[in-house]
C-alpha cells in the first residue's frame, strides 16, 4: 500500500499546484473513476492547464499587436498633421508675397488667422456696461478740461476752466456697439446731456495780458455724440486685445447761460467764447472717454487666452499683417504673419 501511494505523492509533489490537490474529493472521484484512474486523471490536468497557458499568450500578443497598429496610427496622423501645416506656411508665404487687395482678403484670406464671433446680444452686454461706466465716471466729476485760445485780432486770450459737473441726465443717455458704413466696429454714445460749471476769463494780449473779465457760468451740453473707433491689436505677451483707435465728436450743441449778461460791454466776447469752445469740444469730452473706457473694452472684447505658445510647432511669433474687416454678422478676421 505504501509503494502504491508514493507515486502518486512524488506525482503531486511534481505537479506543486494546490489547485490539483482541490480536486482530489469526494466530488471528483466519479470522474476520476471514468477517466480510468487517478493518474490519467492528473495527465488530462496537465493537458488543460498547457492549453490554458498557450491561450493567455496568444490573448497577450494579440495586445501587444494592437498596441503597436494604434501607435503607428497615431505617427501616421502626427506627420499629417505636419505636412499639412508646411503646406499652409507654403501659402503664407506665397500670400505675402503676392499682394491682395481689399476684396479678397475679405473673401479668401491669405493667411493662417482668428476669427472672432461676436454675437449682438454680446456688443449689447458690453455697451450697456460702457453706459454705466459712463454714469459712474460723470458722478465722480472726472470730465475735467483747462484751455486758452488766443485771439489776436480781437487783442483778447480766452480762457476756460472745468468746476464741477452740475447735472447729467441720466435717461437720455444712450449706448450702443456696432458696425459703420466704413466697416468700422464703433461705440457710440448718443444724447450726451450735461452742465458744467465753467470758469471763463478774459484777458488783453496787448496790455500785459491783464485779466479784465471773469465769470462761473454753467456750460450746458446738449445732444452729443460721441464715437470711439476700436480695432484689435496685440499685447506683448501674445494676447488679443481692443484699442481705441481714434474718438470724434460726431454733433452736439453747447449754450453758455447768462454770460457777461450783467455787462453790456462784453456782449461782443459772448460769440467768441461760444466759437472757441465748440473748436475745443472733441478735446474737452475725448480724453476722459479713452481713459475711462478703453480699458473696459480691452479686457472684454477680443481679449482671449490666445498665447503665443499654440503656434510654437509653426510660427516664430505672430502678428497682424492687415487691418481687420468685418461682415454683417460683426465676424473680425485677424490674418496671422510669421515673422
Amino acid at each position: 500500500m505504501i509503494e502504491r501511494t508514493k507515486p502518486l505523492k512524488d506525482e503531486i509533489n511534481k505537479l506543486n499546484n494546490f489547485y490539483l490537490l482541490t480536486k482530489l474529493t469526494t466530488k471528483n472521484s466519479l470522474f476520476i473513476n471514468q477517466t480510468g484512474g487517478l493518474t490519467k486523471y492528473l495527465v488530462l490536468e496537465k493537458i488543460e492547464r498547457r492549453i490554458e497557458r498557450r491561450s493567455d499568450k496568444r490573448r497577450l500578443r494579440a495586445s501587444n499587436i494592437f498596441t503597436k497598429i494604434f501607435f503607428i496610427l497615431q505617427l501616421f496622423f502626427v506627420l499629417f498633421i505636419n505636412s499639412e501645416a508646411q503646406q499652409n506656411n507654403k501659402i503664407q508665404v506665397q500670400g505675402i508675397a503676392e499682394p491682395t487687395t481689399l476684396l479678397q482678403q475679405q473673401t479668401s484670406p491669405q493667411n493662417p488667422g482668428i476669427i472672432s464671433r461676436v454675437s449682438r446680444s454680446g456688443l449689447n452686454l458690453l455697451a450697456d456696461y460702457l453706459r454705466l461706466r459712463v454714469l459712474r465716471f460723470t458722478r465722480s466729476n472726472a470730465l475735467q478740461y483747462n484751455f486758452s485760445v488766443p485771439l489776436p485780432s480781437h487783442n483778447v486770450e480766452i480762457s476756460v476752466n472745468s468746476l464741477d459737473i452740475v447735472n447729467f441726465d441720466t435717461n437720455a443717455f444712450q449706448s450702443r456697439l456696432g458696425v459703420s458704413s466704413t466697416k468700422e466696429l464703433v461705440w457710440i454714445g448718443s444724447e450726451f446731456r450735461a452742465a458744467i460749471n465753467t470758469q471763463i476769463q478774459l484777458k488783453m494780449l496787448i496790455e500785459r495780458r491783464e485779466l479784465f473779465a471773469t465769470q462761473q457760468v454753467p456750460l450746458r451740453l446738449e445732444k452729443v455724440r460721441i464715437e470711439l473707433v476700436l480695432g484689435p491689436g496685440v499685447n506683448a505677451d501674445g494676447h488679443l486685445r481692443t484699442d481705441i483707435l481714434q474718438c470724434r465728436i460726431v454733433s452736439g450743441e453747447l449754450l453758455f447761460e447768462n454770460l457777461f449778461r450783467d455787462a453790456a460791454n462784453l456782449s461782443s466776447y459772448v460769440p467768441l467764447v461760444h466759437q472757441v469752445t465748440l473748436t475745443k469740444l472733441s478735446e474737452m469730452i475725448c480724453p476722459v472717454f479713452v481713459a475711462e473706457l478703453g480699458p473696459v473694452v480691452a479686457n472684454r472684447l477680443l481679449n482671449s487666452p490666445l498665447s503665443t505658445a499654440l503656434f510654437d510647432h509653426y510660427f516664430l511669433n505672430f502678428g497682424l499683417t492687415s487691418n481687420y474687416f468685418l461682415q454683417t454678422l460683426i465676424t473680425i478676421y485677424n490674418e496671422v504673419l510669421q515673422l
